[in-house]
C-alpha cells in the first residue's frame, strides 16, 4: 500500500467509518481528487474496508471494529500524550482538550482532511 492509500486508510478509519459514500466520497474526492476511487478499490481488495448498499439504496463503507481501532491506534502512536500532536482526531474529549488548551499543532492545508 502506498503513503497516500494508507492516509485515505486512516481517514476512513478515524473519521469516515459509517458515512454514506456521497458523503465520504466528496469528502475523499476533496483531499484526494481523481486517485480517489483507486484507492478506495484498493483498500476494498485488501479486505481493509467493504463498500455495502443499504436497504434504502445508500452505498456504505464499513470496515470491522479490530481493523478500525487498528488505524485509530496508528494514529494514536504519532503522539500518545498529546493529541494535538496527531495527524486526526475522533474521540470527543481529545478534540475538547485540544481546543480548550490550544494545543493543535502547525499543519499544512494538504495535511486537512475537512
Amino acid at each position: 500500500m502506498d503513503e497516500e492509500q494508507k492516509r485515505v486508510f486512516l481517514d476512513i478509519a478515524c473519521c469516515i467509518k459509517g458515512r454514506a459514500s456521497n458523503g465520504f466520497e466528496d469528502i475523499l474526492y476533496a483531499h484526494y481528487s481523481h486517485c480517489i476511487k483507486h484507492h478506495v478499490r484498493v483498500l476494498a481488495d485488501k479486505s481493509l474496508i467493504k463498500i455495502s448498499e443499504s436497504l434504502n439504496g445508500g452505498i456504505y463503507v464499513a470496515l470491522h471494529d479490530l481493523i478500525e481501532d487498528m488505524g485509530k491506534e496508528i494514529v494514536r502512536q504519532e503522539s500518545i500524550k498529546e493529541p494535538g500532536e496527531r495527524s486526526r482526531l475522533w474521540c470527543r474529549d481529545d478534540i475538547v482538550h485540544v481546543l480548550q488548551e490550544n494545543k493543535v499543532r502547525l499543519i499544512s492545508l494538504n495535511n486537512l482532511l475537512f
